[in-house]
């Protein structure tokens, strides 16, 4: 009994770390996609090089997702829709770093489409090869905000104009050869 009490009277601390995890696409998960969705805010996912057909979409988790190299990790869109999304209220912590991004046809944001309300930083990237109307490489629904940094935006065509819709901040970027 006297024990019990000692307890009673005594401070107890509880020491949590929180971790964050690493996924691996395609050893961990097939796709991007099912990486995204196996996350939570904080984690990263590494992708190696190749070619990914499929678009992805961040639903409002702020990770990283990051490619091997952005002349050889592909994440090309199948002409169906926007290749990136990032639509749910991600702010600059959703982070996508070393991709080409291709094959985006979609309205608004054939390449990376941002929500009103969300950000996303894109670094080291190259935007090329999407078609479409509004933001034809990056297209907003306003209020959305983004940082985009030493990015090529390339190849691209449709409508004008090429960023609709999308503020924030562009530094070191190359446009060229789009229409």
């Amino acid at each position: 009994m006297k024990l019990l009490h000692k307890l009673s009277i005594s401070t107890i601390f509880i020491i949590t770390f929180g971790f964050c995890t690493t996924i691996n696409i395609p050893d961990d998960y097939a796709t991007i996609q099912e990486g995204i969705d196996a996350t939570s805010d904080g984690d990263t996912v590494l992708v190696a090089a190749g070619t990914y057909v499929e678009n992805i979409n961040f639903n409002g988790k702020n990770i990283a997702v990051i490619g091997e190299d952005r002349e050889t990790t592909i994440i090309d869109g199948n002409q169906s829709g926007s290749v990136v999304t990032a639509t749910s209220g991600e702010t600059y912590n959703a982070y996508l770093q070393g991709f080409t991004i291709s094959g985006g046809s979609s309205g608004m944001g054939a390449g990376i489409h941002v929500g009103n309300g969300s950000g996303i930083t894109v670094e080291d990237c190259i935007i090329s090869g999407n078609s479409g109307n509004y933001g034809t490489a990056l297209g907003g629904d306003g209020g959305s905000d983004c940082r985009i940094i030493n990015t090529i935006i390339r190849n691209n065509s449709g409508g004008p104009p090429l960023i609709y819709g999308v503020g924030g901040e562009f530094n070191k970027c190359l446009i060229i050869f789009n229409n």
